[in-house]
């Protein structure tokens, strides 16, 4: 039983660092990230639709959840 917990233990060690080396093979490079032109804005509304709060720049499109 112990042979075998630990087959299994190096066979998903294995897939984890492939798993994360080929994540990391194929993330963007950083010097193709770009800053924000403003600041992110939120507004929290309640079932009705009337405002309750917001924060940030008031400019932007309206997203629905």
């Amino acid at each position: 039983m112990i042979y075998w917990t630990l087959v299994a233990g190096l066979w998903i060690g294995i897939g984890g660092v492939s798993t994360i080396a080929y994540v990391g093979a194929h993330l963007p490079a950083i010097q193709s990230l770009e800053i924000p032109k403003r600041p992110p804005s939120i507004q929290i509304v309640d079932v009705d639709g009337h405002a309750l709060a917001r924060r940030g720049d008031q400019a932007g499109e309206v997203l629905s959840l």
